[in-house]
């Protein structure tokens, strides 16, 4: 309802006064204490719906994600952001994707970070001015020394990831008591190697690079590698005795985002710490284990989420050509679906 106006015949002089005294007020930016007592009972009630909203978010673990996706929404790379603790101490990286010229790389990163793939996981190796990671957890044989198991090897967390492959694949059938029985194993979920991308990226093209394995070994695809300076090296792990050398072939998907990225810092302190006992016949880690606490990944779309794609993952990858195939990973069969 529209507010009567008065004409000034109308009013009486006292209110005549205080009008005036009320325009001269607003015009001055002053506010009467009715005003004051009103905009402060709106504040506190816009307040109190905000913590309201604020804890819904938090409750649910929204909030942070929706603010840390604000931060990088205006890159025109997904960023993933990975998270290192060294002994206490802890670092974090911001790397920028090349998801353009790297799909296939990128994508597979991704979606092991989104199962949390990479939780806990230790830095395994940090010769030759690398650094290294992927699937091995610490654990320890029967002597009590250290060894490194594999995530790929453990059902309790391939279980998870049945819905982004084909059921064939983690499914054999074989005789028991003279019958046909279906066995499942999901740890076979994971032992698949990654195709390169058709990009001419290098290592040398940039300091502390991430790179993917493109070797062809089974679950290759789970191990990384971020370099140091962009120099030339041998991607080759030796032997104590020198006796043989095992090659990975890495291919170059992401480089530090900007100037403030807390990759130089990480790196370098981790590269630079005490080296620890050889762990089976190539690894060569840090006395103090490092272990990366979390990767998360902001603006990327995540296209195997699509209806689409019956079998998510694996059918995405294989639609953009993202899996090798050799003798001892999935076979060409299995992926085509034939």
């Amino acid at each position: 309802m529209k507010k009567k106006e008065f004409k000034r015949s109308e009013l009486s002089a006292r209110e005549r006064k205080e009008l005036r005294r009320q325009n001269e007020a607003k015009a001055q930016g002053i506010v009467s204490e009715d005003e004051k007592e009103y905009k402060e009972k709106k504040a506190k009630i816009y307040f109190v719906l905000f913590l309201i909203v604020a804890v819904i978010f938090i409750s649910t673990g929204i909030a942070v994600p929706t603010y840390m996706s604000c931060n990088y929404m205006f890159e025109r790379n997904p960023v993933a952001v990975i998270k290192l603790d060294a002994g206490g101490k802890t670092f974090e990286m911001k790397y920028e994707l090349f998801v353009t010229d790297c799909p296939r790389a990128t994508a597979n990163f991704v979606f092991l970070a989104q199962q949390d793939f990479f939780d806990g996981v230790v830095i395994y190796d940090t010769q030759n001015d690398w650094m290294r990671f992927g699937g091995y957890t610490e654990g320890e044989d029967s002597d009590g020394n250290l060894i490194f198991n594999h995530r790929s090897d453990d059902s309790s967390f391939t279980d998870r990831l049945t819905s982004n492959f084909k059921e064939a694949h983690y499914t054999k059938t074989q005789t028991k008591d003279g019958e046909q029985v279906t066995v499942t194993d999901t740890t076979e979920a994971l032992k698949y190697t990654l195709k390169k991308d058709d990009t001419n990226f290098s290592y040398i093209d940039f300091d502390y690079a991430l790179c993917a394995n493109v070797s062809g070994s089974s679950a290759s695809a789970t191990e990384f590698q971020i370099n140091g300076l962009n120099k030339a090296r041998e991607d080759k792990l030796t032997k104590a005795d020198g006796t043989s050398a095992k090659t990975m072939t890495t291919q170059v998907f992401a480089r530090p985002l900007g100037e403030s990225n807390g990759v130089k810092e990480a790196i370098e302190y981790v590269l630079g710490m005490e080296k620890g006992d050889r762990v089976g016949d190539y690894f060569v880690t840090t006395s103090t284990l490092v272990k990366i606490t979390d990767v998360s990944v902001y603006n990327y779309e995540t296209e195997w989420l699509q209806v689409k794609y019956e079998n998510g993952f694996e059918d995405y990858m294989t639609e953009i050509g993202g899996f090798s195939y050799t003798s001892d990973t999935w076979s060409n069969s299995h992926i085509s679906g034939k």
